[in-house]
Order: structure tokens, then sequence, then C-alpha cells
């Protein structure tokens, strides 16, 4: 059995991403199957728990694979989840989402839809704007007397970044050094492209270099800037009429943070050193300390127990 279906691709899911209540949402989904297909539906789970069968109509496709349509409306925002699954004279197949957004039989997750309410609001001074997204530590080093205040493993900036270390993890412990007054420098340049707002990649303290593993989320990254520093970057582009956007990372900390310290780094008594913690039931253990809830399964970001009104108190204060 082969699929075409790629919820990244317009041909088979069609507008491509999140869409407003009450838009259309056109589906094609191409099969190749030896033996006789009686049918497919177009399976969607409401945030509620309601599940919809919604059946798929045939329609022509080429080269040996047989096409299914169907449109679909939500008439109420949330997230919303989808899969297919197929009738076949051989028993019935559950087909899902491959890493990629690919579909794959049996063994995929669902896809998920976002359903939002309303258009973006035209007053707003990003509406139609263009948005800048600079990766912090690559963009560009300026000139600093700042020491940063824990050690890092420092590259030369025309040096090539690591995939993945010689033990196959993928640690991205390897810094360049882009900073905050690196930027300032180019506000002009960036500017000059049209730009209304710059969309930084997370800049709060971390041990890698993309810094999606928040170490604290009250303290700026020694190696990208000082609070002063920072001041001055929002300042100068607001000059410019330019809105700095910070990326938060809310889904996950580090492993190595103040509040999961794996690695012992920081004072504080962290959810994988013991249960006494007040960070410990801010993460989900399947058992303590080393098997524990994780983003994708890469164990350097701890997912955060969002269900836990500590844990939404804090991300909202």
């Amino acid at each position: 059995m082969q699929f075409l279906f790629d919820s990244r691709n317009v041909v088979y899911k069609n507008p491509f991403g999140a869409v407003r209540v009450n838009q259309p949402v056109d589906f094609l989904f191409p099969l190749k199957y030896d033996g006789a297909v009686y049918g497919i539906s177009l399976i969607v789970k409401k945030y509620t728990g309601e599940v919809v069968n919604i059946p798929m109509l045939p329609k022509e496709y080429t080269n040996g694979f047989g096409g299914y349509s169907t449109q679909l409306i939500l008439s109420e925002e949330g997230i919303y989840f989808y899969c297919f699954e197929v009738y076949t004279t051989d028993g019935n197949f559950s087909v899902g989402r491959g890493k990629g957004g690919e579909a794959v039989a049996g063994s995929g997750k669902d896809w998920q839809l976002t359903v939002y309410d309303g258009y973006p609001n035209a007053a707003h001074p990003l509406h139609g704007g263009v948005i800048y997204h600079i990766f912090a530590d690559r963009f560009r080093k300026g000139e600093t007397d700042r020491k940063p205040d824990k050690k890092y493993r420092m590259k030369d900036w025309n040096e090539l970044p690591e995939v993945e270390d010689p033990d196959g993890v993928f640690r991205a412990d390897d810094f360049f050094g882009g900073n905050a007054e690196g930027i300032i420098e180019k506000l002009d340049y960036i500017k000059s492209l049209g730009v209304n707002a710059i969309y930084l990649s997370p800049i709060f303290e971390s041990s890698s270099n993309h810094r999606y593993d928040t170490g604290d989320y009250f303290k700026i990254d020694g190696l990208f800037a000082d609070e002063d520093t920072f001041k001055k970057l929002i300042e100068e582009s607001k000059k410019r009429g330019i809105i700095i956007i910070i990326d938060g990372v809310f889904n996950h900390t580090g492993a190595d943070s103040k509040y999961f310290n794996k690695n012992g780094r920081y004072p504080s008594l962290g959810a994988y050193q013991s249960r006494d913690s007040e960070y410990y039931d801010w993460f989900n253990f399947k058992k303590f300390p080393d098997k524990y809830d994780c983003w994708w399964g890469i164990e350097v970001v701890p997912t955060l127990n969002k269900s836990n009104p500590k844990v939404s108190q804090f991300i909202r204060d």
C-alpha cells in the first residue's frame, strides 16, 4: 500500500497550516493498493473528545493511484486532530502522520489542525508587515567587553557547526558568539529591507547554541547580552520602527536548568535530583529519575507538566 498524502503540500491539504473558523479545508488522499478498496474516511477528533467519521468521495487520479477527496469545515475554534481510515477486502487500515508530515500506515500519529476565530487585527502595527528571523548565536558577533558567567565551547566564526557528536548525540553545545551588539550594528541594514519586526530565537540562559533548552527564564544568556545591552537593542530598534519579538519556550525546559538540574550546574534543588524539589511535579516522571517525558524523546529537553496549576501560573505570571 502506497500513499501520497502530505499535510505540508497544498495539493493534498489546502490551505496549508492553521485555518479560520468556517474556512473550507480540501483534502485529497491518493493511494495505490493491490487489493480492493471500498472506502476511505477522514477521521476528525475534536479537542472535546468527540470523533467524527467523514466518508471521502472517489476522485480520478493518475499513475496507478486512486484518489479520494472531501472538504472539511469546522465551526468552532480549537485544536483538532485527524487521520484516515482505509477500508479494504483485507481489513481496515489506519493511516497517520510520519515525522515529516507524510502519510504512514499503522504506526503514525494524528495530524494536528488549528482552527482560530476571525482575522488578525488590521490595526496592529505588524499587520501586513515583514518579520526578520534572527538565530541569535549566528547572526553577527559584535565587539563587547562582556564576560559571560559560564564556560562555552567556542568556535571560530567561519568554522562549521557540529550536527552531532562522535557518540551520535546532538548536543548543539558549540557556540559562535552572535550577540545583541552585532544586531545593533546591523539595524540600519535590516531596516533597509523593509523590516517591521525582528523575531529572535530564544535568548535566555541555556547550554545549547539554539537555546530552546531554557536554563533560567529570568536570565538573558550572558554570551548574547546583559540587560543594559538588550534594552539598548530594543531602544535602537524602536527608533527605526522595528518591534522586537522574543521566542519563549514554555513546552519544555532544559535538563541542564535550575528547574530540572540534571547536571547539578545550578544551586537550586532540581526535579531530577529529588522528589522533594519544588519543581518535581513540574515534570512527568515515568521512572524516577531517568525516565521522563521529553520533547520528541530528546532527553535534554524534559517536557513541562502544563496541566499543573503551578506551571501554568508560572508561565502566565
